[in-house]
Parts: structure tokens; C-alpha cells; sequence
């Protein structure tokens, strides 16, 4: 592998032409990064909030951005310029829901209080949920029609719901696992995601979940589906993801640490594979741990891409272009740690003892 000199390092940034129909991320710095072909992404805005934790597109142009604190943003012409319209007397806000067939406006926070109103800068306090470490937040969608139930889980897998409009909770259901990151709904399902990139899903309005795909990537961190039920999911390093044909396939990558969040708009922005795209793998390193050394196995497809590796900060330590076959990486002056490999759309552990 030949060392890449340099102390940071991204790969550019492509422009995608506007599209009825698109994809958008949101970085932990306030940008936001859209795409109508997955293959190229352009930034669009920067919100101004460096804490942001939930953007979503409403009906029309509108768009609404929540901050950690309660602050709340409003877009009219497609998510390019942003408005603070209200504020909330929060410190831990999670998630921003509109009900479009209730007319509803949500927001939870993670010590879950929940706030509702048919106005987005007049919602009032009417619930705790009763659980602790809420993430997340949806309302079902049915099949045939008709009001759904909310839905809300934890950290921690715990999940609870409502069927009188979020005005009372039960818990319903466990996912079984530790690190839930996202909740989502696809017609007459739940889905719920981990941060090492586990999916897990309920049919029956979450009192069971069945483990039934895994990214094998670290740092997932965001989850949507469109209106045709097509999921995506994003890392905290930029690459995404899309679940088409029974497997999930790379779709593109802004190139940033640091994403918090994804959001669809209001049409249905399935993308379609443009561009590269390959069914997601692990990213194979050993041995690992590793004391000084560690070799990457590369499939053909990885031949002559960028690997960068990161501190867990995103911090960039070593680069360089991978060759075919088999290629080793010297961790010999790094301190003992965890460190991030990346390569590509894939990212992996390193733990150097």
C-alpha cells in the first residue's frame, strides 16, 4: 500500500441536478446533502445548528429541522433556506413526527415527554412515555387504510405504543437488543435498527421482532423508508445504503464523518442502483485484534479504491490505494485502541493492542 501524506482527506463532493424526487442527508455540522440518482450528491444548505436530530419533509417544499434543544427550522422552497419558527423547553429532543392523515405535528425527547399539536409552533406537553433513552418515533402505516397506531422505542429495544393518538403509551414489546438507533414503518410493518447495522421487524404491531438482515457495518445511524416501502439506511460516514431485490446495495457516499440523519421526500425517491452499487459485505481484516499488523483481503471490486484509516473521532491517520488480492496495513507507531478502517462504502473495527 502506498501512504497517502496528508493530515485530512475527502474525496470530492459530485452535483446532482434537482428531481422531483430525492434523498437527503443531514451532517452533525448543520449541511445538507441531496441526491436524485444516488450516484451524485450536492449540498444544498447549511441549517445553521450543529446539534440537529431529526429532518423531515412534510407535504409541498415545506420541510421541518429539529435541534437537540427544541429549536425547530422551517423550509419553504425544498429544504434550500431555513426560518427558526418556534422553540421548545427541551434539552433532549430525539425525533419530529407529522401525522399527514391526522394533521399532527410530534415531538419526543429522550427522557419521553411528547409534544402535539395541529400547529408545529403551538404543540403542547401531552404524555411521558415512561420509558428512559427514547430514540425514536412513527406511525404505522396500513394496508387498508385508516388512522395508525405511534410507535416508540428505546435505546435499549423497549418499544411502546399508542392508540389514542399519543395521548397514552403501554410497552408493547422488546427488539432484544442494546443499540437501537432507528425506527421506521413500511406497510403494515415496523422496522428498527442497531448501530452495528442489525434490522430487525414486527408484524404485528411490535410486540414481536424477528432479526432478519445485517449490514456487518459500523456506525448505522439512520433508517427511512419511501412511499413504496423501499428502505435506506445511512452510516455515520456518509455512505448509503438501499434495500432492492432481496439484498442491500451501495448507492453512493457524500465523503463526510459525521451524518446524523436521512429523510425521503415526499414522492418516492427509489433510486434505482445508478451509479456503482454492490451488495454490502464485510470488510475482512486479520487478524484482528492485531499487535502490529493487519491484511485486508480485497475482492476485484475493491481493487484501486481509497482506504483511510480513522480514529473514532473520524480523525484521518493513513491513506492509500488498495491493490488486488491481499494488502497489509502497519499499525506499528499507533497507540493501543480502536481504530475505523474504511474503504469505499465499507467500514470496519480495528483494535490494536
Amino acid at each position: 500500500m502506498k501512504i497517502l501524506k496528508s493530515s485530512i482527506l475527502f474525496l470530492p463532493i459530485l452535483f446532482a441536478t434537482h428531481a422531483s424526487a430525492y434523498l437527503d442527508l443531514f451532517t452533525n455540522m448543520g449541511e445538507i446533502y441531496r441526491t436524485s440518482s444516488g450516484s451524485s450528491w450536492q449540498l444544498i444548505a447549511n441549517v445553521g445548528y450543529t446539534n440537529g436530530v431529526s429532518y423531515k419533509a412534510v407535504q409541498g417544499n415545506v420541510s421541518y429541522f429539529l435541534t437537540e434543544n427544541g429549536i425547530i427550522l422551517r423550509s419553504t422552497d425544498n429544504g434550500h433556506s431555513w426560518t427558526g419558527i418556534s422553540a421548545y423547553p427541551v434539552s433532549d429532543a430525539v425525533d419530529l413526527l407529522y401525522s399527514a392523515i391526522e394533521g399532527k405535528y410530534f415531538l419526543l425527547t429522550q427522557s419521553g415527554d411528547l409534544y402535539r399539536g395541529g400547529q408545529i409552533n403551538s404543540m403542547s406537553l401531552v404524555a411521558n412515555l415512561g420509558g428512559n433513552a427514547l430514540v425514536a418515533m412513527t406511525q404505522e402505516k396500513r394496508s387498508g387504510g385508516g388512522i395508525g397506531f405511534y410507535f416508540a422505542v428505546t435505546q435499549m429495544g423497549d418499544v411502546y405504543r399508542s392508540q389514542d393518538g399519543g395521548s397514552t403509551w403501554s410497552l408493547v414489546g422488546n427488539v432484544g437488543t442494546t443499540d437501537v438507533v432507528a425506527l421506521t414503518a413500511q406497510t403494515d410493518t415496523l422496522q428498527v435498527m442497531t448501530h452495528e447495522g442489525d434490522l430487525y421487524r414486527s408484524t404485528d404491531r411490535g410486540a414481536t421482532w424477528t432479526l432478519w438482515s445485517t449490514v456487518s457495518q459500523v456506525g448505522a445511524v439512520a433508517l427511512a423508508a419511501d412511499q413504496n416501502d423501499v428502505l435506506f439506511l445511512a452510516l455515520e460516514t456518509g455512505e448509503v445504503a438501499e434495500y432492492t431485490s432481496g439484498a442491500w446495495h451501495w448507492i453512493g457516499t457524500i465523503s463526510q464523518v459525521g451524518v446524523r440523519g436521512i429523510t425521503t421526500s415526499v414522492g418516492s425517491p427509489t433510486l434505482g442502483n445508478e451509479g456503482e452499487s454492490h451488495e454490502i459485505e464485510r470488510l475482512q481484516v486479520m487478524p484482528n485484534p492485531t499487535t502490529h499488523r493487519v491484511w485486508v483481503l480485497v475482492p476485484p471490486w475493491m481493487e484501486g479504491k481509497l482506504w483511510q484509516l480513522l480514529s473514532l473521532e473520524g480523525r484521518f491517520l493513513q491513506g492509500g490505494i488498495l491493490g488486488g488480492g491481499r494488502e497489509s496495513l502497519d499499525l506499528e507507531n499507533l497507540r493501543a485502541g480502536v481504530y475505523l478502517l474504511k474503504v469505499g462504502p465499507w467500514t470496519t473495527k480495528v483494535v490494536k493492542q
